[in-house]
């Protein structure tokens, strides 16, 4: 899940995405990082969206489950 939100005032999107075992990125204002903690990739609003979507692809590489099913899906897809 992606929540580029300037202001939120409680990040209840950060713990259903938790309890769906869905990646969380999300921008680093305080009520995600609360609920977040160490468990999400936090990313400044308005830095560099390159950079940002570098990271993003990093954080989502870090995780065994992404990774697999990005290359089941290339590799046995029906094209």
């Amino acid at each position: 899940m992606l929540f580029p939100s300037k202001l939120e005032g409680f990040g209840r999107q950060i713990i259903e995405a938790g309890i769906s075992k869905t990646p969380v990125v999300c921008s680093d204002i305080g009520p995600f990082k609360e609920t977040g903690q160490r468990d999400c990739m936090y990313f400044k609003i308005g830095e560099n969206p390159k950079k940002t979507a570098r990271n993003i692809i990093k954080f989502l590489d870090s995780i065994p489950t992404s990774r697999a099913y990005r290359r089941q899906i290339r590799q046995y897809s029906l094209k």
